[in-house]
């Protein structure tokens, strides 16, 4: 077997790690932050069993901004000239009204090395770094075994790790065993409906830069990719709004239908049939981990699709717990090392998540504010 050593600088003593052998890790979701985890733990020669409970791949979701310590994260795994092969570069952006005039015009920063990407693009990145994803399988029951965790699956078959993480989203049901009062995840009080539907499509037609236009209690976004734009319609609801598969390009025409502005009304001309649909949600669970239980990723702080900033918090959340897992592995420092650890995550997780929700309610304010907005927009330096 294998063994490491590391000196701890800010004890200036050595540390020996236990045989990678011994730290095997389950992640339990194969998105953008449980793919993450596996490429880095994989980099590192950690053993690891990653399951998804989708028995084929459904990638939920529109277009994402890569930017920042998301950046940093993807080039470390190897997937950032991926990205800049089939992303578009995020370089200049307008904000309009209603009525099509400008508000504001965003020239492009030489210094912004942002990329904008179809999130299936970035999960096929990720995958193709790994090749053990056990589908159809998802975790059943966890439960101590001496100073390790033992998990029955879906399947009855059942095995034991040093450490359980969590990376199934915003319906986590990880999280269960973390915040013990949520038994049932429909009812789970960590996450929050924000008020907000949002449809989203593909266009077959790239247009040329970013485009947001702004109306009372809604607006619309375009975001070039390669050979293609994405736009997504955001609505501002009192309560859930139910929509049927059938229903959904009927009621973007209904509610976007007083919006002027030339490219919207294009779309909802030409509206395909493949409508992406979604409440929007935010989850903000005080506790991020138990013992050898963590969260990374949407089961721990889901943001507003508008805010462009929750994929690289997954990545970076993936990549930062990876660090941790090599350089501490089982011995005494390795849960106080997981705690200190997420709560700093979460300090930059509640920033994000403030960012976002500021984004998202600006952007569908309500008469009269909307005036004052406006205004606001067309002094400001940045969107």
């Amino acid at each position: 077997m294998k063994t490491f050593s590391y000196i701890d600088i800010n004890k200036d003593t050595f540390y020996t790690h236990l045989p990678m052998e011994d730290k095997k890790i389950l992640i339990i979701g194969a998105g953008i932050s449980g793919l993450s985890l596996a490429v880095n733990l994989k980099k590192m020669d950690i053993p690891y069993r990653i399951i998804e409970k989708q028995s084929k791949w459904n990638i939920k979701g529109l277009a994402m901004t890569i930017q920042g310590e998301g950046l940093n994260a993807a080039s470390s795994m190897g997937i950032l000239d991926e990205i800049k092969l089939k992303g578009t570069k995020r370089n200049l952006a307008k904000i309009y009204n209603n009525k099509g005039k400008i508000l504001k015009q965003f020239t492009p920063n030489s210094s912004d090395n942002s990329f904008i990407v179809q999130r299936d693009t970035l999960h096929e990145a990720l995958r193709s770094k790994i090749s053990n994803i056990e589908m159809g399988l998802s975790a059943a029951g966890i439960s101590k075994l001496g100073n390790r965790l033992n998990v029955i699956f879906s399947d009855g078959s059942s095995d034991s790790f040093n450490l359980v993480v969590g990376a199934d989203g915003i319906n986590s049901t990880t999280r269960n065993y973390i915040n013990s009062s949520n038994i049932n995840p429909s009812k789970d009080s960590s996450v929050v409906h924000s008020g907000s539907v949002l449809w989203g499509i593909t266009l077959n037609k790239k247009y040329s830069e970013i485009i947001e236009v702004w109306d009372k209690n809604r607006m619309c976004a375009f975001y070039p990719v390669q050979n293609k734009t994405v736009v997504s319609f955001f609505m501002k609801t009192p309560e859930l709004f139910t929509s049927s598969r059938d229903e959904r390009a009927r009621h973007i025409k209904k509610y976007f239908s007083t919006i002027s502005h030339p490219f919207v009304q294009e779309v909802l001309d030409n509206i395909p049939k493949d409508i992406f649909f979604d409440h929007v949600r935010y989850t903000r669970p005080d506790k991020w981990n138990m013992d050898k239980i963590t969260l990374i990723g949407d089961a721990c702080h889901s943001l507003s699709p508008l805010s462009g900033l929750g994929a690289n918090l997954a990545m970076a959340d993936a990549e930062g717990l990876a660090q941790i897992i090599y350089t501490y592995g089982n011995n005494a420092n390795f849960t106080d090392k997981l705690v200190k650890y997420n709560i700093k995550r979460k300090k930059e997780a509640d920033f994000a998540f403030n960012l976002s929700k500021q984004r998202t309610s600006r952007g569908m304010m309500i008469f009269p504010w909307t005036i004052f907005r406006n205004i606001k927009i067309k002094n400001s330096a940045k969107i």
